[in-house]
């Protein structure tokens, strides 16, 4: 494939992400999570840009990158994140709930493995 050819697929991919933001935030949970999955198996090989609005949509996956008044916050682990009592990772994991909390933690220590 040619390099012309590779970045235009690249581009349609990333294009391809931001507009399956905009038409997943109004989703059900579970509608979310199924194109979620859906999106992970067809680009396991790749490189992927999420912009979520749900924390269990990001919580398995290899980083995490938050933002804060549009400036970068923290990048790391989301197991790293919500272990760090000081991170605005594990502030916003918190303020979901007990049992949510939980289970954010979950899914980091199992995609960490």
């Amino acid at each position: 494939m040619s390099l012309d050819r590779y970045s235009c697929f690249q581009g349609c991919r990333l294009i391809l992400s931001m507009c399956s933001d905009e038409a997943s935030s109004a989703l059900d949970s579970e509608t979310d999570a199924a194109i979620a999955t859906t999106i992970r198996d067809a680009f396991r090989e790749s490189t992927v840009l999420t912009i979520a609005h749900r924390l269990r949509t990001v919580a398995d996956f290899d980083y995490v990158l938050v933002l804060h008044d549009g400036q970068v916050a923290e990048f790391d682990k989301p197991i790293r994140l919500i272990d760090n009592t000081s991170s605005r990772y594990h502030k916003l994991c918190k303020a979901a709930g007990r049992a949510e909390f939980r289970h954010l933690r979950e899914m980091g220590l199992k995609s960490a493995a």
